[in-house]
């Protein structure tokens, strides 16, 4: 009989684990897990990111690929039909989600400016400068 309701009580236990969490002011913590994605840290990531132009000259040029990919595929200005002035930024996705490459022309030098390894994820606000590319 004792063996039954220990084997009862692993049952028990067992099923609870797969429950859903607790209603908020019961008085039980959530898991690390549900706080951590409550709080946003594991939130889902969209890919969205921002390019702003902060150099004296305008961006007629910009590509971004998956990190060691070998093509950098196509201008994404040219895609939008947008050119990226001075002191403007655009809005573009990156998908998937991950870690990436970006290179940028500016028009009226030539000058390409790159950074690489980019985790769009965690750094979602690229800027373009006179002299490279920051992500913040």
């Amino acid at each position: 009989m004792t063996r039954l309701r220990l084997l009862s009580a692993i049952a028990l236990l067992a099923i609870s684990a797969c429950a859903a969490p607790p209603p908020s002011g019961s008085g039980i913590a959530p898991s690390s897990a549900a706080t951590s994605a409550a709080s946003g840290a594991g939130a889902v990531c969209d890919g969205n990111i921002t390019v702003a132009n902060a150099s004296t000259l305008g961006v007629d040029q910009l590509f971004f690929k998956p990190a060691g990919a070998a093509s950098w595929g196509d201008n994404r200005l040219l895609a939008t039909r947008q050119y990226l002035l001075p002191d403007a930024s655009l809005p573009f996705t990156a998908t998937p989600p991950g870690v990436y490459d970006f290179r940028a022309r500016r028009r009226s030098d030539g000058r390409f400016l790159q950074a690489s390894n980019i985790d769009v994820c965690a750094k979602r606000n690229l800027t373009v400068t006179a002299t490279g590319i920051t992500a913040n």
